[in-house]
């Protein structure tokens, strides 16, 4: 028994093959492409460039660029950027677990240098705010970050609370805006 569920009719059965790399169900007989519901529908870059195009960015040691997977298979650009933006997204785990141990939180701004204009939390640039598992002995584990709007409580508790595990270690900087973190976590301010 092949394990296939029918688009249509959400029915797990065993479909019939036909042509053109198609499917059919044999309850509702509506058919569907082999590639529905992969990285690889409705596209019609033919699969050795797909797999080829695989390889090249998992084995890549600081990532792949779009231009450099266009140079290497011989595709457009629009095409490498189109299979890249999907691998990545199919190489996220959307059921994502909280950070835990040691976890290190810290906010940064976002934007150019400015000539004569404010410094630090004073200015009108983004603000984001990242917390990092740290290793020990050394080295640093999975990375969480979030655009928020100010360097306040209100804004950086609900974060630190939704990223990290109860019972984990949280060590933010001095900032007066983590003071209100109280979630079962240790807190233990650096500065």
């Amino acid at each position: 028994m092949v394990s296939w569920i029918c688009l249509s009719c959400c029915q797990q059965r065993e479909p019939w093959r036909a042509k053109r790399a198609r499917l059919v169900c044999s309850s509702c007989r509506h058919p569907c492409p082999v590639t529905a519901g992969t990285i690889f529908d409705k596209t019609r870059t033919p699969l050795t460039t797909w797999f080829d195009a695989a390889w090249h960015v998992t084995t890549a040691n600081n990532g792949m660029f779009a231009k450099t997977l266009e140079r290497t298979l011989g595709i457009s650009y629009r095409v490498a950027w189109s299979m890249l933006h999907r691998f990545r997204v199919a190489m996220v785990r959307t059921p994502r677990e909280p950070l835990s141990g040691e976890v290190e939180v810290d906010e940064t701004l976002i934007g150019g240098v400015e000539e004569g204009g404010k410094r630090g939390r004073g200015t009108n640039k983004e603000m984001i705010v990242i917390a990092v598992e740290i290793k020990h002995p050394k080295g640093f584990g999975r990375i969480r970050m979030r655009h928020v709007l100010d360097a306040s409580a209100e804004s950086l508790v609900p974060f630190v609370r939704e990223m990290i595990a109860p019972g984990s270690t949280v060590c933010p900087d001095g900032w007066r805006g983590y003071s209100g973190l109280s979630n079962g976590s240790d807190h233990r301010p650096t500065i």
